[in-house]
C-alpha cells in the first residue's frame, strides 16, 4: 500500500447480471450490432416493443463486453420500482452504495461509480422516464467512464443518446431457418415435445403470424405438448382477427396482444382470476403471499401456479422460499383485464392489506439477519406500489399514512435511513392531525441526525415547532425550539455552519417566550444552555440540566444533558466521573427501544463509552462497545463506524494483525460512504498509520497518515503540537523503534502543559501521552523521571494501564526490577498484550539499545501458551466468562454480542480445545491459569 487510496478508483460491490433459467437464441446481427453500439457511445437505448426480448438481448450483450469493463457489469431491473425518486435507490442497492451522512443518495452512487470503469444496465425504463433521465444524465456527467445500457419502450431522450431498435425475430425461408423458428424449436424441445417438430414450413407461419415476437413465440410454444403444432397452428389461425386487437397507437405489436390474448382464453376462469390476482406484486411473491391476495389456502392454490409457470405467464425464482414473477407485459395485460372486469380495485385492497401486515410481520421481528434484510427488500418494493396507488387515488389516506409510517419504521430498522426520513415527512403530508402531522416532522428530524445530516433535521425542527405553535400547544413549541438549539450544538459537525451566539439566544429568547414557566421546557432550556458550542463548557451548567432533564422523566433529554456532562467532566480531566455518567447513560438506554426518535442516542451512548473506555485504559470493555455499535441495525449500511473504534483500542491493545485487517474494511466502507470527513476518524486512520510505523513499513505508515489528513476537516491540525492523540501515537512508535530521543520531541509540552480548555476529544488521550512523556524520559536518561512521574500521575489518574506504565517507568529508574513481571501480568489482564510484552522486553535489557524494535507486539511473553494458545483473544475472554459459570445469554449481554455468536464462540472453544463440555473447557482453562501463577511465583 504504497499511495493513498485516494489514487484509484473507489472499491464497490456489483449486482451480478441475473442468469436466465432458459437459453439465448439466435440475434446474431442485432447482437453485434448493440455490442458495437455500447462500445462506441456511452448512452445506449435498446427499444421495442414489450416481448420483443430486448431484456435477454441486453442480458447478451453484457456479458460479451465483461472483458471491456474491468470493474463490472451492474444489471438493475426496475420492473419492481413504481416511483421515479426510487431509481437512484436501486442503482445504489445494485453497486452496494449505501446512504452517507449529509448526501443525497445520487451523490453516493455518483461518488462510488467515479472513475470506474463498468457498464450499468438499466432494465424495463418506459414506467420510470422522468426518475431514469434523472439517474443517467448525472451520472454520465459526472463518471467519466460509466457507460450505460437502458431497455426502454420508448427513447429516453437524452442528450448523447444512442438508440438500437430491437425488432422481432427473423423469420426466415428456404435457406434458412430465422431466429424465430430457431427459438420456437428450442423451446419445444425443452418442453419435450420434440417429435411434433416435424413441419418447419408450420412453424415458419406460425412464427410470422406472431411477427417474430420473443415472448409471443415462447407463450405459443409453450401449448406444443399439450395441442400439439397443428393444433397451435390452428388455434392461431381461427384467432386470426386478434392480431388487430391493440390500438395503432399502443406501442405493443397487436401479436403479442393476440399470443397473450389466446393464452389467456385457453386458462380456466379460476386460472385467469389467479393470474390477474398476483399480478398487483410488484416483486417476486412466494406462494404464501400469494395465497393472501387470492384468498385461498397455499397449498390449494400451488398447483394452478404451477400451471402458469408451465405456459410461460409467470416466471419462477427457485430458492428459499421460492418466488414467482409475473412477467412485466403479461402483468400489464393482467391489470387491464381486471379493470375491464372490475375487480382491480379490490385486487388492490387486498394487496395493500398483504402489505401492511408483511410490513407489521418484519417490524416484529426486528433486527433480524442477513435473511431478513433479503426479505425486508422483497416487501419494501410492494410496500412501496402499495402507497403509491392508496395516495395516487386519494382514498384510504388514513390508512395510506400508517402504512407510511410503518415503511419508515422498516426502512430505519434495514438501515435505510434516507428513505425512512422521506416516508416519515411524505406521513407528515398525509396526516389531517397537526398533532400527528407535527410528531412525523419529529421523527424525520430524528432521522435526519442519525444520518448526520444536520441541516435537514434542524429545518425539520423548526417546521414541527411551526406546527406546535400554529396548533396552539405552545409548550410542545418551545421544547422544539429548544431542541433545535440542543442539536445544532451538540452535534455541530453535521451542520454547514455553527450556531453563533445571537442565534443562539434569539432561538432560546422564543422558547422563554413560548412556554416560560414550564417545568418541561425549562429542563429542555437548561439542557440546551449545557451544550452550547458558543462559550465555554461549565460543570455546573451540565449538573444542573441533568437535574432539570431527570425531573421530567424524558430518558432521551436525560442522555442528552448527561451527554454534556460526561464531556465537562472529560475536559476537567475526571476519568473516572466520565466512566460514572457514562455508565449512568447506557443503563437509562438499555430500557429505551432502538427507532428512529432514540437511534442517535444509542449510537452516541456506545460511541461515547468506547472513548471513556479509551481514555480509561479499559481495552477489554472499549472493544465491547465497538462491537455493541456494529450491532446496531440502522447502522447495516455504515459498520466502518464502529470499526474505527476498533482500530484504535486495538492498536493500543497490540493487536496489530487485526488492526491491519479491520483497516482494510474500514477504508471499504469509508469510501463506500463518499470519504466523509469525520474528526473522529483521525485517531483511528492515525493509529494504523502507528501500527505500520511500528513494523517498518514506511510507505504504508505515510498512507495512512495521508487518510488521516483526508478525514480531518482541518487536515493541518496533524501539526499542531498541542493535538493530544497524533504526538501520543507517534511517541508510542518511536520508542517502540528504540528512539526515545525523537518520541521525547514529539510528546514536547509536559502533560500538564496541555492547553486546559482543550476539547474533551483532545483529553481523551491525555493518560497515554503522559505515559510516553515519562517513560521516554526515562529512556533517554533526563534527571527528572520521579518528577515527571508525578506530573504525569495527575493525568493518568483513573486509566489502570498509562499507571501501569508509569509504576513500571519508576520501577526502573529506582532499580525494582522484580516488579515487572506483576505488572506484565496485569496489563495482560487488562487486555494490552502490547504493553505486557513491553515490560517483559524492558525488563530484559537496561535501555532502549537492547531492546529488539523488530519482535513482533503481537506475539507476547504472556500470552496464553498451551493448549490455550489456540484461542484467539475474544475466545479467551469467552472462556473466562464460561470458566466463572456464566450461560451463554450472559455472555452475550456482558460482552454486547448476539446470543447466537456467543453459542458460536463457545462451540468454537470446545473443538479447538478438543473437550466435549463446559465444564472439561473451564477446567482446563483454570490449569493453565495455576500455572501460570506457578511460573510468575
Amino acid at each position: 500500500m504504497g499511495a493513498p487510496p485516494d489514487d484509484g478508483p473507489r472499491p464497490f460491490s456489483v449486482a451480478a447480471p441475473p442468469t436466465p433459467l432458459t437459453s439465448f437464441v439466435g440475434r446474431v446481427v442485432e447482437r453485434a450490432a448493440l455490442r458495437e453500439a455500447v462500445l462506441a457511445h456511452r448512452l445506449v437505448t435498446a427499444t421495442g416493443p414489450g416481448g420483443v426480448g430486448k431484456t435477454r438481448l441486453a442480458l447478451a450483450v453484457a456479458g460479451d463486453l465483461a472483458a471491456a469493463f474491468p470493474d463490472g457489469i451492474v444489471f438493475v431491473d426496475l420492473v419492481s420500482v413504481t416511483d421515479d425518486e426510487m431509481v437512484v435507490a436501486a442503482v445504489a442497492e445494485a453497486i452496494g452504495a449505501p446512504e452517507r451522512p449529509g448526501s443525497s443518495r445520487l451523490a453516493a452512487v455518483a461518488e462510488t461509480l467515479r472513475e470506474r470503469a463498468c457498464l450499468l444496465v438499466l432494465d424495463n425504463c418506459e414506467h420510470l422516464l422522468a426518475g431514469v433521465r434523472r439517474c443517467a444524465s448525472d451520472l454520465l456527467a459526472g463518471c467519466a467512464t460509466v457507460h450505460l445500457l437502458a431497455t426502454s419502450r420508448t427513447r429516453l431522450l437524452i442528450a448523447g443518446e444512442h438508440v438500437v431498435a430491437v425488432p422481432g425475430l427473423s423469420i426466415g425461408d428456404d435457406s434458412s431457418t430465422g431466429d424465430a423458428v430457431d427459438l420456437f424449436t428450442a423451446r419445444v424441445r425443452a418442453s419435450g415435445a420434440a417429435a411434433s417438430l416435424d413441419d418447419v414450413e408450420i412453424v415458419r407461419t406460425i412464427c410470422r403470424t406472431l411477427d417474430g415476437m420473443a415472448l409471443a413465440i415462447e407463450l405459443a410454444a409453450a401449448r406444443v405438448p399439450s395441442l400439439g403444432l397443428d393444433g397451435l397452428h390452428r388455434a392461431l389461425a381461427e384467432n386470426h382477427d386478434l392480431l388487430a386487437y391493440a390500438h395503432r397507437s399502443d406501442d405493443r405489436h397487436g401479436s403479442l396482444r393476440a399470443a397473450i390474448e389466446w393464452s389467456v382464453r385457453l386458462l380456466s376462469s379460476d386460472e385467469q382470476f389467479v393470474l390477474r390476482a398476483v399480478a398487483v406484486f410488484a416483486s417476486p411473491f412466494d406462494i404464501d403471499a400469494a395465497a393472501t391476495v387470492v384468498e385461498r389456502p397455499a397449498g390449494q392454490l400451488l398447483s394452478v401456479l404451477g400451471r402458469l409457470a408451465d405456459w410461460n405467464l409467470i416466471g419462477l425464482r427457485p430458492g428459499r422460499p421460492t418466488r414467482y414473477r409475473v412477467l412485466e407485459t403479461i402483468r400489464q395485460d393482467a391489470v387491464e383485464r381486471s379493470t375491464a372486469v372490475g375487480d382491480l380495485h379490490d385486487l388492490h385492497r387486498r394487496h395493500a392489506d398483504w402489505s401492511r401486515a408483511a410490513v407489521a410481520r418484519l417490524l416484529a421481528g426486528a433486527p433480524g439477519d442477513a435473511a431478513w434484510c433479503r426479505e425486508v427488500d422483497h416487501v419494501l418494493d410492494d410496500a412501496r406500489s402499495a402507497l403509491g396507488r392508496m395516495v395516487a387515488h386519494g382514498d384510504a389516506l388514513p390508512e395510506a399514512r400508517e402504512l407510511a409510517v410503518r415503511i419508515g419504521d422498516l426502512a430505519f430498522q434495514r438501515g435505510r435511513l434516507g428513505e425512512a426520513q422521506r416516508r416519515y415527512e411524505q406521513a407528515a403530508d398525509l396526516a389531517d392531525d397537526p398533532r400527528q402531522r407535527h410528531d412525523h416532522l419529529y421523527l424525520a428530524g430524528r432521522t435526519a441526525l442519525t444520518r448526520y445530516a444536520g441541516d435537514d433535521a434542524a429545518a425539520l425542527f423548526e417546521r414541527a415547532a411551526a406546527v406546535a405553535a400554529a396548533r396552539g400547544d405552545r409548550e410542545l413549541a418551545a421544547i422544539d425550539l429548544a431542541h433545535l438549539v440542543t442539536v445544532r450544538h451538540r452535534h455541530e459537525g453535521t451542520m454547514s455552519a455553527p450556531l453563533d451566539t445571537t442565534a443562539s439566544d434569539a432561538l432560546l429568547a422564543r422558547c422563554r417566550a413560548h412556554g416560560g414557566g414550564s417545568a418541561r421546557v425549562e429542563a429542555a432550556i437548561a439542557v440546551a444552555d449545557a451544550c452550547r458550542g458558543d462559550r465555554p463548557r461549565s460543570l455546573e451548567s451540565s449538573l444542573t440540566a441533568v437535574d432539570a432533564a431527570t425531573a421530567t422523566h424524558d430518558v432521551l433529554l436525560v442522555d442528552a444533558a448527561l451527554d454534556q456532562l460526561c464531556s465537562a467532566q472529560l475536559e476537567l480531566d475526571d476519568l473516572p466521573g466520565a466512566a460514572a455518567t457514562v455508565q449512568r447513560r447506557l443503563e437509562a438506554m438499555a430500557h429505551v427501544p432502538i427507532d428512529a426518535a432514540s437511534g442517535m442516542d444509542h449510537a452516541d451512548a456506545h460511541l461515547m463509552a468506547a472513548h471513556v473506555d479509551l481514555a480509561a485504559g479499559r481495552l477489554l470493555s472499549g472493544r465491547r462497545h465497538a462491537d455493541a455499535l456494529e450491532a446496531l441495525p440502522f447502522l447495516r449500511e455504515e459498520p466502518h463506524v464502529a470499526w474505527a473504534r476498533r482500530l484504535e483500542i486495538d492498536a493500543l491493545a497490540g493487536e496489530h494483525d487485526h488492526v491491519l485487517h479491520v483497516a482494510d474494511r474500514f477504508l471499504t466502507g469509508w469510501s463506500f460512504a463518499g470519504r466523509p470527513k469525520v474528526n473522529n476518524f483521525g485517531p483511528p486512520t492515525y493509529a494504523v498509520a502507528m501500527v505500520h510505523a511500528m513494523r517498518g513499513a514506511d510507505d504504508e505508515r505515510n498512507a495512512w497518515v495521508a487518510i488521516a489528513r483526508e478525514v480531518s476537516r482541518a487536515p493541518d491540525a496533524l501539526e499542531d503540537t498541542t493535538l493530544v492523540w497524533p504526538a501520543a501515537l507517534d511517541g508510542l512508535a518511536l520508542l517502540h523503534l528504540g528512539r526515545p530521543e525523537a518520541a521525547l520531541a514529539r510528546v514536547s509540552l509536559a502533560p500538564d502543559g496541555i492547553p486546559a480548555r482543550s476539547r474533551w476529544h483532545q483529553r481523551l488521550w491525555l493518560a497515554w501521552y503522559a505515559a510516553v512523556w515519562a517513560e521516554a524520559a526515562l529512556l533517554t536518561g533526563v534527571d527528572d523521571v520521579e518528577q515527571r512521574c508525578r506530573v504525569a500521575a495527575r493525568k493518568s489518574a483513573g486509566n489502570e494501564i498509562t499507571d501501569l506504565i508509569l509504576d513500571r517507568t519508576l520501577a526502573l529508574h529506582q532499580g525494582r526490577r522484580s516488579e515487572l513481571p506483576r505488572i506484565a501480568d496485569r496489563l495482560l489482564l487488562l487486555g494490552c498484550p502490547y504493553q505486557a510484552d513491553r515490560t517483559h522486553r524492558l525488563l530484559a535489557g537496561s535501555d532502549a539499545a537492547t531492546i529488539d524494535p523488530t519482535i513482533d507486539p503481537a506475539v507476547t511473553a504472556g500470552a496464553a501458551t498451551g493448549p490455550l494458545a489456540v484461542l484467539s483473544k475474544r475466545e479467551l475472554e469467552v472462556l473466562e466468562l464460561v470458566a466463572t459459570g456464566r450461560t451463554n445469554p450472559q455472555i452475550a449481554a456482558q460482552l454486547y454480542i448476539s446470543r447466537k455468536t456467543a453459542e458460536h464462540h463457545v462451540s468454537n472453544i470446545l473443538t479447538k480445545l478438543g473437550v466435549g463440555t463446559r465444564a472439561e473447557a473451564a477446567a482446563l482453562a483454570a490449569r493453565a491459569a495455576a500455572r501460570r501463577d506457578e511460573h510468575t511465583r
